[in-house]
């Protein structure tokens, strides 16, 4: 496939101004709840930051939450203590 060639006259999408509502103060903004934002502001908390962490969904984890759980989860690579007498693997 032939790389795409730019476009003859640079496209521009012009945005209203907007207005928006100051509703707190941090010292640290992390926007995203996945597994990088959920560091981010732990990270941050701990070295004595004042963190607001933002997520759009409902819930925390980002990907690993809504699509992957079961791959990420351990339980089914567990093994089974050894039984005694018997040499485990």
């Amino acid at each position: 496939m032939p790389p795409l060639s730019r476009p003859a006259r640079p496209l521009s999408v012009p945005l209203p101004p907007r207005v928006g509502a100051v509703a707190a103060e941090t010292d640290v903004l992390v926007v995203g709840g996945g597994p990088a934002g959920l560091g981010a502001a732990l990270g941050a908390a701990e070295a004595g930051a004042d963190v607001v962490l933002v997520e759009r969904y409902g819930f925390l984890g980002g990907n690993a939450t809504v699509s992957l759980v079961m791959p990420l989860m351990s339980f089914h690579t567990q093994r089974e203590a050894a039984k005694a007498g018997a040499t485990a693997r």
